[in-house]
């Protein structure tokens, strides 16, 4: 994404990494930001929404909403609902599947600098369509499941195989979902029973199957991982199922909408930051807008937020709070909820302002910070057409994702 000369804040001026960590870790972990995405083969469309988080524990909102890059037919599946999706947490590229086919896309937030690959059928090695795909981007893998087996091939044009075609032990049913888990280096999956496996490459289960808590109300055709090693208080790591239009957490007991019509094919998280309350605050004289410039993935260097629609030169001040206000007060003559606690020693403020094309790019490379960090940003934004003479843009919660 492109602005038209932004002025660039610094990212944590005058707080080395080390300090961002340790801070972090005395003032206790939190809940994940991260949002779940959600492919529609009927609809040819994508649906993505904010997870199970501590300021939206009912899940969602919807986030966006954005057609598939290559539209395709769902195909019948003898054995499992076919398709599937998964995002490289490092790139943002998606990948997607409609069981017969398989083909990359950028993520509409931003381009990831990959050119997309066209459709190409699903390698050799597997008796029927695929009913589920997942990345592993750092191994260089895209897994891929027909039900009864799963292998391993480059994510390149031809899809040359990696890892040959192995089944998982003891599955209940076929398999319709499947997922990395690159803070294990496992594998997990869903049968259509809901049932749910983590194993490790070659088969070998890593724990007993896990039978579903809160079933689906259809068939479940996808499964996803956390990757952030946070958690809800109390609750392990989440573990969403996808199916008949609801999103099951196996961990936290919650369902909430897919957004989907119903023709869900699979589930994948998304390391972007959940912005709360989703919708900005106003001035009466011009509208902040936001945009994500990549994956919260450690060691991304291309990872950022951008604030738009300002006028040129116009003054603000970023506050990142490792803590945050739940109540939300409202501060202002506009009503912005703050979420952030500027007078607390958890924050930190850093003064910034529009560049001539009304932007500010916030670019926050995340080299040499840990998996599992929680972080929350919110903008002041001045605004002489205020009573308290500012507005406040969404809070932004960044937790640090594995890609």
């Amino acid at each position: 994404m492109s602005f038209h000369h932004p002025v660039r804040s610094p990212a944590f001026p005058g707080v080395t990494a080390l300090r961002v960590v340790s801070l972090a870790a005395l003032l206790g972990g939190g809940s994940r930001a991260q949002d779940v995405l959600v492919l529609d083969v009927p609809a040819a469309t994508l649906f993505e929404s904010a997870s199970v988080t501590p300021v939206s524990p009912g899940g969602g909102p919807v986030l966006s909403i954005f057609p598939a890059l290559v539209p395709l037919p769902p195909i019948p599946g003898p054995l499992a609902p076919p398709g599937g999706v998964t995002i490289d947490g490092t790139s943002g590229q998606i990948w997607a599947t409609n069981g017969a086919v398989v083909y990359s896309m950028p993520h509409v937030a931003y381009p990831s600098g990959i050119p997309p690959m066209p459709p190409l059928p699903a390698p050799p090695g597997l008796a029927g369509p695929l009913t589920g795909i997942a990345i592993d981007p750092v191994g260089g893998i895209l897994w891929m499941t027909d039900g009864l087996v799963v292998l391993g091939a480059a994510p390149l044009p031809g899809l040359p195989i990696l890892i040959p075609p192995f089944p998982i032990l003891a599955p209940a049913a076929p398999l319709c979902g499947l997922d990395w888990d690159p803070l294990t280096g496992s594998l997990w999956a869903v049968d259509v029973g809901g049932i749910a496996y983590n194993f490790l490459p070659g088969g070998p289960l890593v724990g007993p199957p896990l039978p579903p808590p809160i079933p689906v109300p259809g068939p479940p055709t996808g499964i996803a991982i956390d990757k952030t090693g946070l958690a809800m208080p109390g609750f392990p790591r989440s573990l969403y199922v996808v199916g008949g239009g609801l999103i099951a957490d196996y961990s936290t007991l919650v369902l909430f909408p897919s957004a989907a019509p119903g023709g869900e094919v699979g589930i994948t998280v998304h390391p972007v930051p959940i912005p709360t309350p989703p919708l900005p605050c106003a001035c009466p004289t011009f509208a902040p807008a936001h945009a994500v410039l990549g994956p919260a993935t450690t060691g991304s260097a291309t990872f950022g937020l951008a604030l738009t629609g300002l006028p040129p030169g116009q003054l603000a001040i970023h506050v990142f709070d490792f803590a945050f206000n739940p109540a939300f007060p409202l501060v202002n003559g506009s009503g912005c909820p703050m979420g952030v606690n500027p007078a607390l020693p958890s924050s930190f403020a850093v003064p910034t302002a529009a560049g001539p094309g009304g932007a500010i790019v916030t670019p926050l490379p995340l080299f040499g910070i840990p998996v599992s960090l929680l972080i929350h940003l919110q903008t002041f934004v001045l605004c002489p057409a205020d009573p308290a003479g500012f507005i406040l843009s969404p809070m932004y919660r960044i937790a640090v994702s594995a890609p």
